[in-house]
């Protein structure tokens, strides 16, 4: 049996990336829309032999006419609350008449669209009545829809996560209105995944409305507690008010907090009032799912963290990592904090000698720059009851995986290429220091060094934010003093790129 060519609608987004990576990882052939080619670029599915890519804009009938031509399943994944639209409501229905006359005039032979849950009340927020909207417009036309509702989706990138994670990781005391003992009902994004690739096996599912849902039905209480838990922070105090904030003082308060749009913060701090848990469960009735648990959920996405420059680099190298976690494209705030200070220079010199350099870093010989600075962090941190910079290193010249360096461990090296370290001093959260070194031509050589910091709670986003005039004088004389010690001449730099964001 042939397997259906199927169009995905919003493929760069937070679902839609994730679910081609699995179409694609499942054998089938996949068509994408996209609006900026260079965010498809920036996906790690880009280059792959059965994925093909069609400029098309939701709100242009005629390029979403042409990207339907030819496909049997549309994947409908597009929600207008972005920064670029305000009346996303407006937005929404306009997408959905392009979407419902292209497919009609494609003879598509289903689409399969991801909304929200939510009681259609009269106090329904405008962002869950728009997304019950265009489920209920989709089904009204001609082309069978299989509609899927979801509450909370619990992974890295997804924004009502994202929400809850810095919250609790940078407020230790928090005055909510009563919303906060609103039930939901949060998914595993793993499981919202199973579900989309479900209903594109089972045709029994075709022209139906499904509720899905986590095994837990949880109030935000409980979920900022379970999250503080397992991300090893103490316990938030929570003190509630007794109204719901007419005056959306807490949406507010929270943007101060999150970095994010505004306008992506708004909508959903409204919909916090209205309770979103399943009515229904008629569809494990077809697509049996064995369905993670809220606290199982978030472990998995906040195993992330510790390996954050680690799992950076090697998808750059094609890795994949798990679902839960952030992926290259994502925004910058998806897997929560992230601090880096990226340092790169261009040379001219013998690329062996500049690993030499690199190798031969810390011990005896130092940092190659502000080694006094060096000497009194490492008196601070043995003082706190860390190890200090006074283990030095066993071999003067070479280093081998796992092997101790100062108050750093080696975690990755590949020799001529990358030396990754990370940081076994105590610090309110996880560091590393990254030097890598590529050819590019007529002898010119690419040197990078890269330190990144994943703070724990607030202490560590205060900690980084303290330190980076010190991080600021130590790393560009670190990367100064290793191409002196090299013999190379530097052409370009060394330059700041993305200072002190995540990359």
């Amino acid at each position: 049996m042939t397997k259906e060519k199927i169009l995905v609608v919003g493929a760069t987004g937070y679902i839609g990336s994730r679910l081609v990576l699995i179409l694609l990882e499942r054998g089938y052939e996949v068509r994408v829309t996209y609006r900026k080619l260079d965010k498809v670029k920036e996906k790690i599915w880009y280059r792959h032999p059965n994925l093909e890519m069609v400029y098309a804009d939701v709100y242009d009938q005629l390029t979403i006419i042409k990207a339907c031509d030819n496909i049997s399943v549309v994947y409908y994944l597009v929600h207008s609350m972005n920064p670029d639209n305000k009346d996303f409501a407006r937005w929404d229905r306009i997408a959905v008449r392009n979407i419902a006359i292209a497919t009609l005039k494609n003879s598509v032979e289903r689409i399969i669209y991801l909304g929200g849950l939510g009681s259609n009340t009269d106090k329904i927020s405008k962002h869950l009545y728009s997304r019950s909207q265009v489920g209920k417009l989709l089904q009204g036309g001609k082309v069978p829809t299989t509609v899927l509702q979801a509450a909370m989706i619990i992974g890295s990138g997804s924004v009502s996560f994202e929400m809850l994670r810095y919250l609790v990781d940078r407020l230790p005391v928090m005055i909510t209105p009563k919303w906060v003992d609103t039930l939901n009902q949060p998914i595993a994004i793993s499981n919202v995944i199973e579900y989309l690739m479900g209903c594109l096996i089972n045709e029994k599912t075709i022209g139906k409305t499904f509720d899905i849902g986590g095994p837990d039905i949880l109030n935000y209480k409980q979920l900022i507690n379970i999250y503080a838990e397992e991300a090893n922070l103490l316990k938030r105090l929570i003190i509630t008010l007794p109204m719901n904030d007419p005056r959306k003082s807490a949406a507010y308060l929270i943007s101060r907090v999150i970095p994010m749009d505004s306008s992506l913060i708004h909508p959903l701090i409204e919909s916090l009032r209205n309770e979103v848990i399943c009515e229904e469960n008629e569809i494990s009735k077809y697509i049996p799912e064995i369905l993670i648990s809220a606290r199982e959920a978030i472990r998995r996405t906040n195993a992330e963290s510790k390996q954050a420059i680690l799992h950076n680099s090697m998808q750059l190298q094609g890795w994949i990592p798990p679902i839960e976690w952030s992926h290259l494209g994502d925004p910058e705030w998806s897997g929560g904090s992230q601090y880096y200070d990226r340092r790169v220079a261009i040379v001219v010199g013998n690329i062996d000698k500049l690993w030499e350099a690199i190798e031969s870093i810390g011990g005896t010989k130092g940092w190659y720059h502000g080694n006094r600075l060096w000497k009194l962090r490492g008196i601070i941190d043995q003082l706190v009851g860390g190890p200090g910079i006074r283990r030095g290193r066993d071999n003067p010249n070479k280093l081998k995986q796992g092997a101790i360096l100062d108050c750093w461990r080696v975690r990755r090296l590949l020799p001529n290429k990358e030396l990754l370290l990370s940081a076994e001093m105590k610090l309110p959260g996880h560091a590393t220091l990254k030097f890598t070194i590529k050819p590019l031509n007529h002898q010119r050589i690419l040197v990078e060094q890269v330190a990144c910091f994943v703070p724990h709670g607030l202490w560590g986003v205060l900690y980084w934010r303290f330190i980076i005039p010190f991080h600021t004088y130590i790393f560009h004389g670190m990367i100064e003093g290793l191409i002196k010690e090299a013999g190379a001449k530097i052409i370009y730099g060394p330059k700041v790129l993305k200072k002190h964001v995540k990359i």
